[in-house]
């Protein structure tokens, strides 16, 4: 029997079941079977696809979080996302930017003032930072910036309040999200255009993103 893909078909990835056991961040996966039932809550484990022994600590997605397998890293509920990519297009080009699990050419410009509807490829501050990807701010924190209404602070200068995009609607980031992405976006509809949190983990910087002809 082939290996199951190391790829993902959809943002969310419920389907995955390949054998990524470390975060984003390189923190290693505890067994699913090991995690305290109050953070595994309505019988999340029937829901993993595969066979669960007490040696299964793969990426995940049982609770079908925003943006793709997961793993827990403590007994305390800390956990992170997992470097699960998307699967390759039929032709095998390369695809930055997808909407719906569809490839999309990227726009490099924005159409209206204040970017919310821009979904390029920027991942470089006007200042000159490198843009942390989306997924990896859940390694800074406790909480997940993206996953029901929490307060998101990589600095004492900055925080930013992110509300779950299947509950509330609120604040999205329109395209899908993988590992890789680490464009500048505008979720929160700052009059300052996109921006991104910059890769040292320290605060967030906006980017320079011309306007359409």
């Amino acid at each position: 029997m082939a290996d199951p893909p190391e790829c993902k078909l959809t943002e969310r990835g419920a389907e995955y079941v390949g054998k990524q056991n470390v975060t984003m961040s390189g923190v290693p996966c505890l067994p699913w079977l090991m995690i305290p039932s109050s953070f595994l809550y309505n019988g999340l484990i029937l829901r993993i696809p595969d066979e669960v022994d007490g040696r299964h600590g793969f990426c995940r997605n049982p609770e079908v979080r925003d943006y793709g397998p997961y793993c827990y890293t403590s007994l305390e509920g800390e956990w992170g996302y997992c470097d699960v990519p998307f699967c390759p297009t039929p032709d095998r080009e390369k695809c930055d930017v997808r909407v719906g699990g569809q490839c999309v050419s990227p726009l490099e410009c924005k159409t209206d003032l204040k970017g919310k509807a821009y979904i390029g490829t920027k991942n470089v501050t006007h200042k000159g930072h490198k843009c942390l990807p989306w997924m990896l701010a859940t390694s800074l924190t406790r909480e997940d910036p993206f996953y029901g209404l929490q307060t998101y602070e990589i600095s004492e200068a900055y925080s930013v309040i992110i509300t779950d995009a299947v509950t509330l609607n609120a604040y999205t980031i329109l395209d899908d999200m993988h590992p890789g992405h680490n464009f500048c976006r505008n979720p929160t509809e700052d009059e300052n255009g996109p921006w991104c949190f910059k890769s040292s983990g320290k605060g967030r910087d906006f980017c320079d993103i011309p306007t359409c002809p």
